[in-house]
């Protein structure tokens, strides 16, 4: 059931949203809570529902004797089991493909199912062991638990929650959602859903075509790479950003809170800035729970130290991705950005001409785009040799050809491939990723305070112009979801 679909607005989360505020108690709504998490969760697979409910168990077993017996043995014995049942549902082809390519052995790889966000899920409840270990927190009862790991707007594609952030309020907020934050639910709700619909499936139309050709083994021409990617950069910040502010929206409608997992992060001048704002819980968790203790155990103080070490776990970040070399490869790319950004000086934060200052802003941002773009080949394109030709070719390595599907020739005007429309909407995109408001300063949502307020909701006629333009955008959600085909969200196969 995807949060893009007519089956969720019209049935399920009406459905959720009555028996939960009706409900006459906090043990009850909590217990609507699971229940409709669990639910949400079967749709997807029913088969897979009892590794959900089973990894809860086994994780909220060892974190409630480990907040009481401070026991490294099992704690590693805990880290190694999810991580071992991570591996063999999302790695183990992987593993064995390897293996066969390099040597004369002949394994059969059997077709595995990736369980919908065990790659989330899991990652939560790493997070709970360390977290229960060192004393900084520990699960009350199994209901809050389940709940906190199940809980369906976040449960697929994050963001991940440690305990300390939704676990403690599901033991102590009221889950009475006040006036502001229902205006700011529905508010930061809607603009997900558009983002998604309306703007991260356009995109998507834009490029899919082009790699479509690619994974058949057509050679793109520069045009076609650069063209291709840069709209999947685009198609994907929406449509994951979407998804996220989705999340939070749906959080606030029961009352509860989620961390912002994207603060406008195309508006970084450095990869370095670029990484603070994109996918932030992910970021944290691996620099909290693995470059940190790294850093620390090992006593790394050299700037060369620290760059290896920023190469590693950014290509363990990139493997987490997806069970492809073509993802590690990508983490170590933005491992090697990384450790170059930390080098170069930000010349914007010395001048003092603000036009100069600005200038350098907007050509930060520009370079950091496209240092992204450069890396998408291998985000985007499943085999190496594609994700490598595709790249070669946006530095103009292979010679342009007479016959293009995209840019049919040299002779033929650019716009007979792409239409001046889809520029000026790229170009508006743009804009908007590089200058416009994040949709929580929108929303007025604040994940640390429990009264959040739109800019817009404290004067009844702003309050009204911004209810029909919400109107708006949400009746043109509604028409994309059912005209268009139905659309996953990108970060599902994670």
């Amino acid at each position: 059931m995807l949060f893009n679909s007519l089956q969720f607005l019209l049935f399920f989360l009406p459905v959720t949203l009555l028996i939960f505020h009706f409900g006459p108690s906090r043990h009850f709504k909590i217990i609507t809570l699971l229940g409709s998490s669990l639910v949400f969760y079967a749709y997807w697979d029913v088969s897979y529902l009892f590794l959900l409910v089973s990894s809860i168990l086994f994780n909220f077993g060892v974190a409630k004797f480990l907040s009481r017996h401070r026991s490294k043995g099992l704690l590693w014995f805990g880290i190694l089991a999810n991580l071992a049942c991570l591996g063999y549902y999302k790695y183990w082809g992987l593993f064995l493909g390897t293996i066969n390519s390099i040597t004369s052995f002949d394994f059969k790889i059997a077709s595995i199912t990736l369980p919908l966000a065990i790659s989330f899920f899991t990652f939560q409840q790493i997070s709970l062991l360390i977290d229960s270990y060192h004393q900084r927190t520990k699960p009350a009862n199994l209901l809050n638990y389940a709940t906190y790991v199940s809980f369906f707007p976040q449960l697929i594609a994050g963001p991940i929650v440690r305990f300390t952030d939704l676990g403690v309020q599901l033991a102590t907020a009221t889950l009475r959602p006040n006036r502001e934050s229902l205006i700011s639910g529905f508010t930061i709700l809607i603009i997900g859903l558009f983002k998604k619909t309306a703007i991260a499936d356009y995109f998507g139309g834009l490029s899919r075509p082009i790699f479509s050709f690619i994974d058949s083994g057509y050679t793109p021409g520069a045009g076609e790479a650069w063209w291709a990617n840069a709209t999947y950069a685009v198609q994907l910040y929406f449509d994951f950003s979407g998804y996220s502010d989705i999340a939070i929206g749906l959080a606030l409608l029961f009352g509860l809170r989620l961390p912002i997992n994207f603060l406008s992060p195309y508006k970084a001048t450095s990869i370095a800035d670029f990484w603070k704002t994109w996918h932030i819980t992910l970021t944290a968790f691996f620099t909290q729970y693995l470059y940190l203790p790294i850093a620390l155990r090992t006593r790394i103080h050299s700037l060369l130290g620290h760059s290896l070490l920023t190469i590693f776990v950014m290509s363990l970040v990139g493997l987490w991705h997806g069970a492809s070399w073509n993802f590690l490869i990508w983490g170590f790319i933005h491992g090697a950005y990384l450790t170059v950004s930390r080098l170069l000086p930000k010349p914007a934060n010395r001048v003092t001409s603000a036009a100069l200052k600005q200038t350098l802003i907007l050509l930060g941002r520009a370079k950091v785009f496209a240092l992204l773009v450069l890396s998408y080949p291998f985000f985007r394109i499943d085999q190496f040799s594609r994700a490598k030709e595709t790249l070669f070719s946006m530095f103009g390595f292979y010679p342009s050809r007479s016959e293009s599907r995209f840019f049919p020739s040299p002779e033929t005007p650019l716009e007979v491939a792409i239409s001046p429309l889809q520029v000026i909407f790229f170009g508006l995109a743009l804009l908007i990723l590089w200058y416009g408001p994040s949709s929580s300063f929108l929303a007025g949502y604040n994940e640390k305070s429990d009264r959040p307020l739109p800019p817009f909701a404290s004067d009844n006629i702003r309050l009204a112009i911004a209810s029909i333009v919400l109107g708006i955008l949400l009746a043109i959600s509604i028409i994309n979801i059912i005209v268009g085909a139905e659309s996953e969200f990108l970060y599902f196969q994670f």
